[in-house]
């Protein structure tokens, strides 16, 4: 197949919901006779008569389509000029199963489990993390599948310890029990493991595979010498006890609060009282940059130079100043500090 092909005969599989905002558009499979192809649609009124068309099982001509091709995939690519009239094959429908896939998890709530199949790629090393019950190692990594919604959800899981051990890049893998969550610090759908997280090998795709329109951390983090040389802004905030997402102040309107994140409902006063502080850093003699350190990195400096931990404007400020120079990891575009620590002298 080529950008040059007039039509194309097959059969429609597995047509996906609409998803989008911007813009609306659906997945699903093409198979011809000799191949199986992705096929994105970008025109939401050809939705039911494709849907139709793929649960008739009936062959099909499409015609004015355009052909997006990788280093190991091709994608067709439909808007509201393509047509898909009825036709004659002499080869027959194959199932073509859907997976329990990425997709589907628009329709998850929250925290729920789930089980599902999908391709490891751009795994990362592992680095330690502080939770409540000590340092934990931590790897990240994006899982791919056919249906192609990584750029709605971002699949970036979270494999504790054991698990780390037993996945590598570009395997397939059936991931059982994972936690449908929100990566913090952002509103991105995201899964983590669980206590009960099992992985099991599974064969390769068949079809062509999404491609992570996220670019990996080697892109998107800056690591960095810097030394802090002033503070922009003091702020605090109350954060839910079961998920610590920030609760708006607005929430607080009684006794009683509900996360509008998580929906667990808490007394107010028994929320987390947390703090943030915009730093003005000098990377260079020439270079200043201006970062965000939320609550889990202030208290790490604390920590550093020996300090009991406070929430207090005057030693968040005072810590923040007598650090010597540190090693910063920081979001290339949003600008916050994901990890701190002392420079090797």
């Amino acid at each position: 197949m080529d950008d040059e092909t007039k039509e194309i005969s097959g059969y429609i599989h597995n047509v996906l919901p609409l998803k989008g905002s911007k813009s609306t558009y659906f997945d699903m499979v093409v198979q011809t006779k000799t191949d199986v192809y992705r096929a994105v649609c970008f025109s939401p009124k050809k939705h039911q008569d494709l849907q139709l068309k793929s649960n008739a099982k009936s062959p099909v001509k499409i015609s004015n389509y355009k052909v997006e091709k990788t280093n190991t995939s091709t994608t067709i690519l439909l808007n509201n000029t393509m047509k898909a009239e009825d036709t004659n094959v002499d080869f027959p429908a194959k199932p073509i199963p859907p997976t329990n896939n990425i997709a589907s998890l628009m329709g998850a709530h929250y925290q729920q489990l789930v089980t599902i199949t999908a391709k490891v790629t751009q795994l990362g090393g592992t680095k330690k993390v502080s939770t409540r019950s000590g340092l934990k190692e931590k790897a990240e990594c994006y899982l791919v599948d056919p249906s192609g919604s990584i750029k709605l959800i971002f699949s970036l899981f979270y494999l504790w310890e054991s698990l780390i051990q037993e996945v590598q890049d570009g395997k397939t893998y059936t991931f059982n029990n994972l936690r449908v969550l929100k990566e913090y610090n952002t509103e991105k759908l995201a899964l983590g493991t669980t206590m009960d997280s099992k992985t099991d090998m599974a064969p390769q795709f068949d079809q062509p595979l999404a491609h992570p329109l996220e670019l990996s951390d080697s892109f998107t983090k800056c690591t960095a010498v810097a030394e802090i040389v002033g503070i922009n802004t003091f702020g605090q905030y109350h954060s839910c006890r079961n998920c610590n997402k920030k609760i708006p102040e607005d929430s607080f309107t009684g006794a009683i609060v509900k996360c509008p994140n998580c929906k667990v409902a808490q007394k107010k006063d028994r929320c987390l009282t947390r703090c943030f502080v915009q730093a003005i850093t000098q990377l260079n003699t020439t270079s200043k940059v201006t970062v965000t350190l939320f609550h889990e990195q202030i208290q790490e400096v604390f920590s550093l130079l020996g300090r009991p931990e406070s929430l207090e404007e005057n030693d968040v400020t005072l810590a923040l100043l007598d650090c010597p120079l540190l090693d910063i990891v920081y979001d290339n575009k949003s600008k916050i500090v994901s990890q701190v620590s002392f420079h090797p002298e």
